[in-house]
This record gives structure tokens, sequence and C-alpha cells, in this order.
């Protein structure tokens, strides 16, 4: 791919996302999204997309991933038309989630096969409610219904000889997501986050099941890891196991919550440092699927944080932007290297990867 940038870049949003109305204080509110879209078309990014409007998930579709009687239950309250919450406590809806979240589910689903059929070439899914933490049976962590695990699933059944990549770098451990694909061969999930933090699970020895060992990716880093770190566990824990994966897509849930502003957690990531994560991953893209990836936003509740964040990554989609190479002054934590050398250590027998014997975090991008 040449410098020039790319108009074929898709953004699904809808306003219907808005009326996911939040409980008062309640960190995942219409707000987020706001701010993005403000940052969006104050930065002139939202005129080089091609804004579409997601068509609406119909059960059968969220079926692929998501139990029946789940579905079912989870349509029946939202239809009520009332608020409430599908949880323990945390995972809200109010009287506009039924449209919201069948929307966010179709925007993913949609995207994803635009990108296939060759349509558009990349995109963003602008939506809410987020998804990575729900199960199939179960709301969790703010999630209704697992968004990018649904497109994913769509992928794989519309193309079974397809493969599919999954990076997590919001702050949080997917959970739902490893679980609904960890006996799923054609999938790949890699996942950075804080541990300890919610949802407690995202260990170095989850590494999928059965002909699935292999594909499920965990790198769990310690409060205070920063740009270096995350860095790091990206270029010498992910991108060598996608390599030897070799997707035909790659799809993000894309979380900004480990930004040092952002004090859902206890990392420093700054915008910086993120964009060095959207320039790797779009570039990994243009190097193993012929660019096609497709990004879905999650967490992230400081407005400015997310919004420069979903920004950044929109403008690295059209071209604009991207770094090609990197080096850092400081280096990572020796936690992060022994990390990410004990992952790679726990599924080397499928993938043969050459451990890096250093701290370096210089790198050229492809």
């Amino acid at each position: 791919m040449t410098e020039e940038t790319h108009t074929n870049t898709v953004c699904f949003y809808d306003d219907v996302f808005l009326d996911h109305i939040a409980p008062i204080d309640h960190p995942e509110c219409p707000e987020r999204l706001r701010s993005v879209i403000q940052q969006l078309e104050d930065s002139g990014t939202w005129d080089k997309l091609d804004i579409k409007k997601p068509p609406r998930a119909d059960t059968a579709e969220i079926g692929v991933v998501h139990k029946p009687q789940y579905i079912s239950a989870v349509e029946q309250k939202l239809m009520r038309g009332i608020s409430g919450y599908l949880d323990l406590g945390d995972t809200y809806y109010s009287p506009g989630t039924y449209n919201a979240a069948f929307m966010a589910v179709g925007a993913g689903i949609e995207l994803c096969a635009g990108i296939m059929e060759s349509k558009w070439l990349r995109g963003l899914a602008l939506v809410r409610p987020p998804g990575h933490h729900a199960e199939k049976d179960q709301a969790m962590g703010f999630c209704l219904f697992n968004n990018i695990a649904v497109a994913a699933a769509s992928v794989i059944s519309r193309y079974p000889d397809k493969k599919v990549a999954i990076i997590d770098f919001d702050v949080h451990h997917g959970n739902g997501t490893q679980n609904i694909f960890y006996k799923e061969s054609r999938v790949l999930y890699c996942s950075i986050h804080q541990s300890p933090l919610y949802p407690g699970t995202g260990h170095i020895d989850e590494n999928g099941f059965g002909e699935a060992f292999g594909t499920n990716i965990n790198i769990p880093l310690p409060p205070l890891s920063g740009d270096v770190d995350w860095v790091y566990a990206m270029i010498h824990g992910i991108i060598p196991v996608m390599e030897k994966f070799q997707p035909d897509i790659i799809l993000v849930s894309a979380g900004y919550d480990a930004h040092k502003l952002d004090h859902i957690s206890s990392h420093t990531v700054t915008d910086n440092g993120f964009a060095l994560l959207h320039s790797i991953l779009v570039k990994a893209s243009e190097k193993l699927c012929e660019g096609r990836i497709g990004v879905f936003m999650e967490g992230g509740y400081h407005l400015g944080a997310l919004a420069t964040g979903m920004n950044n990554f929109a403008q690295t989609l059209c071209n604009h932007n991207v770094i090609t190479n990197f080096n850092f002054e400081n280096q990572p934590a020796h936690t992060t290297v022994d990390t990410v050398s004990k992952v790679i250590g726990y599924v080397n027998s499928r993938w043969d990867i050459k451990l890096k014997p250093d701290m370096e975090v210089s790198y050229e991008l492809y």
C-alpha cells in the first residue's frame, strides 16, 4: 500500500447509540460517544470517513454466539421500555437500549461483511453498548451482546476456510470474547490488560483448548504499566503469534481505559502510546491480510483520552499520521519482559516463535 489517503474507510454510526441512557454517575454514558464524534468532526477526520447507518441485527444473527434463551430474555426486558439492570448492578438498560443494542451488533456484522466482500477496505464500529465482556448467556461489565464476537463468528460462518484475529487492548480482559472462541481454532484472541483488575480473568496459561490450543493469548500487565510495556507486549508477544496464525481479517477491541488520565485503571499509557498501537495494527493488517481491519469501540471513560484515541485510530485507518518506526529511550519493566517470555513459552509448541533475548523496543513497521 502507498501512503496516499484511503477514502475507502467506513464508519458505522447512528444517533441511536446515544439513546442508551446511563444512570446518574455511571461511567458508560452517552457523553463518551458524543466526545468521540465531536473530535472526529473538529479534526476533519469525520469528512474522510464513509459514514453508514448500521442495520439492525436479528436474533438469528446474534444467535451465532449467544444462546437463544438469553437473547429472548434480554429482548423481553428491553421491549418493556423501562430502565433496569441485566446483572448484579453495572450493566444497565434504558428505553433506548433495545434499538441501540441490536444495531450495535448489526454494525459489526455489516462492517466485516463489507470488508470480506471488498465493498470497503477497513472501518470502525462506533457503537454503544460495548461488548467484549458479554458471555454467551450473560450480560457483564456494561455489555449486553458481544458485538465483536458476533462479527467474527459471522465471518467464519460465511467463510468456513477463513481465519479471524481479534486484538483486545481494553485495559479489562475480554472474558466473553475469550470464552466464546476458546475451542475455535479459526479465531485468534489476543489481549493485553491490567491484572489484577475486573473481571479477574485473562491469565497467561489460558491458551485455548484442543485444536484451538495456542489461539488464545493473554498478556496481563501489573499496575503502573505504560507505553513501553504495552508496545513491547504488542510487538514481541502478539504480533509474532499473529504472523504465524496468518489471519484473513484483523478485528480490534479498542478500549482507552489504560490511559494515564482514566481513573478506572492504574495504567499510564499516553496518547502517543495508543498511536503506536494503532500504527502497529494497521501495518500488520497490510502485511498479513491485505489491509483488512475492523475496529470496535469498547471502553475508555476519560472523555478526552477516549476521543483522542478513537480519532487517532480513525486517522491511521485513513493512512494519516501512520508511525513507521520508533525507539523508546526507557525499557519495559522486567515483569513485562518475563510475562511475554512466559506467554510465548506456553504456546511455542504450536507456533515455534524465536524468543527475544533482550528488552529492545525499537521497531520498524514492515
